[in-house]
């Protein structure tokens, strides 16, 4: 299945996603948990689609939750990733009533994963689009998964993968040809809560 393309999604469907996200991160502050008792009527945003949803606060990352599996209708897979996002990440506090009015969000809608074959990382270097691919490694118990705005930190191919397996818990001159690899892309939607 393709990536759901942006032109898939028509102003009215980015705009209804942007506003499921702002309810969510108006009931996150409160530690609940929005979903629309009624879901939208847009067959598009009923699909089941991957999401990450990435909160920023004054340029700086707040919060970043998602998944790559697509089993949930996408309006509902993007309020539970906004809710995580804002309360759940491990890596910082639940988000307050005074951040709020300072958050930006970006909400990315993940294509299938296509597995690549793993001919060593100095060729995995060479087969990666800067700032259009995600990539997710596994190997084992391990998984990390970077999407393609993580290019705007790190601009190379090779610090792009060697963060990414640091980020698995590999080290970062590791490699092996158990390790698999997954790319994909994604279509993005940013906006700020007001």
């Amino acid at each position: 299945m393709p990536v759901l393309s942006c032109s898939e999604l028509n102003n009215d469907d980015k705009a209804q996603l942007c506003k499921l996200v702002r309810k969510s991160l108006s009931y996150s502050i409160n530690k609940q948990h929005y979903i629309p008792s009624i879901p939208p009527t847009s067959e598009v945003l009923n699909q089941k689609k991957a999401s990450f949803v990435t909160l920023y606060t004054q340029g700086g990352l707040r919060g970043c939750i998602g998944t790559y599996i697509a089993d949930t209708p996408l309006y509902k897979d993007v309020c539970d990733h906004t809710y995580s996002s804002a309360c759940e990440d491990p890596r910082f506090l639940p988000l307050t009533q005074s951040e709020l009015k300072t958050v930006s969000f970006h909400i990315s809608i993940l294509s299938e994963l296509v597995e690549m074959e793993n001919l060593g990382e100095n060729i995995l270097f060479k087969r990666l689009n800067p700032k259009l691919d995600g990539l997710m490694l596994t190997q084992g118990s391990k998984r990390a998964i970077f999407l393609p705005s993580v290019w705007e930190q790190l601009a190379t191919a090779e610090e792009f993968v060697t963060a990414l397996k640091q980020k698995g818990g590999w080290r970062a001159e590791y490699w092996s040809q158990d390790i698999e690899l997954f790319k994909f892309n994604v279509c993005s939607i940013e906006a700020d809560y007001e």
